[in-house]
């Protein structure tokens, strides 16, 4: 009677284990998967980090060259073509446009075309 117990006992031990270490082996899958997902979340996060920056030298550029006394800001970019401008084409600008795309979508935009690779 004391050793059919124990058998059971041990059965349902081994049968508990087995199912734990389903179990573990579901986890450690998942944990791949979410390192994978941390991975690019990080890149993205880089991405539009350099974005923003990038954008926030190109805002100070182009107030630079919008408050410019020499040139206005349509002459100032054919001038630094090399080209000369053509008074009748060239129209100054007086006021930068207003942009409507948030910080958080243009974030998001940058990240995904970093994430999609080149296009060539």
């Amino acid at each position: 009677m004391i050793t059919l117990g124990t058998n059971l006992l041990i059965a349902v031990t081994l049968i508990y284990c087995i199912i734990l270490e389903r179990r573990i082996r579901h986890f450690r899958k998942q944990e791949a998967v979410f390192k994978n997902l941390i991975g690019e979340v990080s890149r993205s996060t880089l991405a539009a980090q350099s974005a923003v920056s990038a954008l926030k030298l190109a805002l100070s550029d182009a107030n630079k060259v919008q408050t410019s006394p020499h040139y206005s800001s349509a002459e100032h970019l054919v001038v630094t073509r090399d080209l000369k401008p053509d008074p009748v084409l060239v129209k100054p600008q007086t006021k930068m446009p207003s942009v409507t795309m948030t910080a958080a979508d243009l974030a998001r935009h940058f990240a995904e075309i970093r994430l999609a690779g080149p296009t060539s």
